[in-house]
Formats: structure tokens, C-alpha cells, sequence
């Protein structure tokens, strides 16, 4: 739960306790965006005005990651209720919040959460979100955290273009020093790990793409 307010934070915590949810409630863009590094989240509650950065420009960052969304927001114009529903929102839910509401969406969009799939494969190779692990022809392969995270975000977006200020942002949270050469050299260690040096393309000037065909691929269900 990403919101800035104490008070309102207290009751989304007592309302998802009620169903016994376990939450985490954070207070700024930049906190969620470390904690969806390192977490399978099943769902996000974003608050629209948060002191670092609003919740689109949030939700926009962490549509790689594929986890659902309910907006949190004063009553919103059509535009930016239009907008809302383009990030994946699958639900707005207008302030003050009505916690029988809030209940009613939580135990929705988890019942249907409970559906998708915490692994993902491709061929031989099989990463287990909640786990953190992979698996290649049956056996596990050592990836550091930081070649875990790229794979991930890179098979949960297959055969489309990840640019790099993308892939730095979610992964180090931040552009580091000499980053182009830094995540050549994450990418060069993933493909030799996973054998998978003709799938994982660079594209120049671009980023990086994994290439796959539909029928080699298991992918969570879309919401």
C-alpha cells in the first residue's frame, strides 16, 4: 500500500487485516519502487498524490513488474480516470474511502491473484517468483540478485524492447556510474548462465528484448 497519510494508512491496514491480508504500507513512490525490486506483491494500492511522485507516473514505472492496481484518489476528472484504467488499474476508488468498498475490491482482485501464475517458463528454463529461483533443464541455476531481477522483468515483458533507463531504474533504482557497460556485462553473464544468448537480443540504441514464441512460453493469465 503506497499512501501518504497516516490515518488513511491505518485503516487500509486494519481493513486488509480483516480478511487476513498480510500489507505492506509505505509513504512514498520511491519506497514502493525499492520494495517491488526484492517482493512478489499479489496487489498494489496506489495513492494518485504521493509527496515524491504522483501515482501514475508511479504505476507507469511498475507495469513491468505485472501486478495489479487499485488507485487510490479524490474524485478524478474522465481524463484522468481514463488514464488510470490505460496503467492497468483495476479499479479507482474515490476518497474518503468507503472500507466495506475497499474490502469487497481487495478480496476480488486477490481471488482472482490466486489464479496467476508464480512461475514462469520458456523451453527449459523456469523462474519461481515468490521463490526467487530458477531452474534449467530440471536443475537450479545460481543467479545473483541482480541477473534474477533482469530475467524477471525481461520474461514477464517477453518480445518487446526494454530500454535501458528502464531496466537500470527497476533494478538498481537509479543510474548508476558507467551503467551501459554494467548492464552489458549483467546481460553477457545471464545469457552464458541460461543458455539463452540467441533470445536475449540487444537492440541498438534501444535496450534489450526476449525473444519468444507464444507456444514455448507459460505466462500468468491476464486479470
Amino acid at each position: 500500500m503506497i499512501e501518504a497519510d497516516q490515518k488513511i494508512c491505518e485503516s487500509l491496514s486494519a481493513c486488509s487485516q480483516s480478511i487476513d491480508c498480510d500489507c505492506l504500507t509505505v509513504h512514498t513512490a520511491a519506497d514502493a519502487m525499492r520494495l517491488c525490486r526484492f517482493i512478489w506483491f499479489n496487489l498494489l494500492l496506489i495513492d494518485i498524490e504521493l509527496p515524491d511522485l504522483d501515482g501514475f507516473r508511479l504505476a507507469q514505472r511498475l507495469q513491468p513488474f505485472g501486478v495489479p492496481i487499485l488507485f487510490i484518489a479524490p474524485e478524478l476528472e474522465l481524463s484522468d480516470r481514463l488514464r488510470c484504467f490505460e496503467l492497468g488499474a483495476a479499479a479507482i476508488l474515490n476518497k474518503p474511502l468507503e472500507m466495506a468498498e475497499l474490502r469487497s475490491w481487495l478480496k476480488a482482485v486477490l481471488r482472482r491473484s490466486e489464479y496467476m501464475a508464480k512461475q514462469i517458463s520458456m523451453g527449459d528454463v523456469t523462474i519461481h517468483f515468490s521463490k526467487r529461483r530458477v531452474w534449467k533443464d530440471g536443475k537450479e541455476v545460481s543467479l545473483t540478485q541482480t541477473e534474477y531481477l533482469l530475467f524477471g522483468i525481461l520474461l514477464r515483458n517477453p518480445n518487446t524492447v526494454m530500454p535501458r533507463e528502464t531496466l537500470l531504474r527497476l533494478v538498481w533504482g537509479y543510474e548508476p556510474f558507467n551503467s551501459s557497460r554494467l548492464i552489458d556485462t549483467h546481460i553477457a553473464k545471464l545469457r552464458k548462465k541460461l543458455g539463452l544468448q540467441n533470445e536475449i537480443r540487444t537492440v541498438y540504441k534501444a535496450g534489450y528484448r526476449l525473444d519468444l514464441q507464444a507456444e514455448n512460453t507459460a505466462r500468468p493469465p491476464a486479470l
